[in-house]
């Protein structure tokens, strides 16, 4: 069964550009995905770019066939599928939403147990679950839930400097 998510960035007039992720939303994989692979405005752009996703990955990829039942190409290269570029899917791209209600509401219709959020102001992913009112760093869930080890966080961020 399907973990269905809600990935977004929030843009510079208060408004909020989001895409449907259909596979493995928990903190554990797209949770990490996203705070390990995605940390940037950028990167997080190009990932909006994709439009709706079947699955998230470390890496935008390439156009593969996502009729393979085992999606081989994808898996094996940590590649993203997205609907409309692997699929042909009409009406998949990001949206635009006017604020966090909107949000949330889109989460609930389309089933989506978690939303993450980057907040393009403090360059910081956010999460929730959909059920939940308020966001959390990101980070402070994975570190909570056992996924990060904050000793490495200190080492990785002392490495980049």
């Amino acid at each position: 069964m399907a973990t269905r998510s809600m990935i977004g960035m929030t843009l510079t007039n208060g408004e909020i550009k989001a895409i449907y992720c259909h596979w493995d939303g928990y903190i554990s994989n797209n949770g990490m995905i996203l705070y390990n692979c995605y940390n940037t405005v950028e990167q997080v752009e190009a990932l909006m770019s994709l439009g709706d996703l079947s699955s998230l990955r470390e890496k935008l990829g390439e156009k593969h066939d996502m009729t393979d039942p085992i999606n081989k190409v994808a898996n094996d290269n940590g590649w993203c599928t997205a609907f409309g570029r692997d699929r042909g899917d009409k009406d998949c791209e990001a949206r635009i939403l006017k604020d966090n209600r909107k949000l949330k509401s889109l989460a609930q219709s389309v089933w989506a147990e978690w939303i993450y959020l980057y907040d393009c102001h403090n360059k910081e992913w956010l999460a929730k679950p959909t059920s939940e009112g308020r966001y959390r760093k990101l980070y402070d869930i994975l570190l909570e839930d056992g996924l990060i080890d904050p000793i490495d966080e200190l080492l990785n961020t002392a490495k980049q400097d």
